[in-house]
């Protein structure tokens, strides 16, 4: 299972937090912006979270269990892969 993520700005890291399962990943741009949720349902991918920090805006990624993933650059963002 994938899902791609479209951005021009850099990862600043990434990590997975338990209860309920999330990958997180921030982004270093600074922007500001209200905190949104969006339902997307797409096989274990159930919603992203976005919202804005200082400096960094992060992405929560709800997943449906627990499962291990990698990220990578593709061309225009990033790509996170469950197995």
């Amino acid at each position: 299972m994938r899902m791609e993520i479209e951005t021009k700005d850099d990862l600043i890291r990434h990590f997975m937090v338990v209860d309920p399962y999330k990958v997180v990943l921030d982004f270093e741009n600074d922007t500001s912006f209200y905190t949104k949720e969006i339902d997307i349902e797409y096989g274990a991918f159930k919603s992203v979270t976005l919202g804005n920090h200082k400096g960094y805006y992060r992405s929560a990624i709800l997943l449906d269990g627990h499962y291990i993933y990698e990220i990578n650059k593709i061309d225009g963002g990033y790509e996170v892969i469950l197995k």
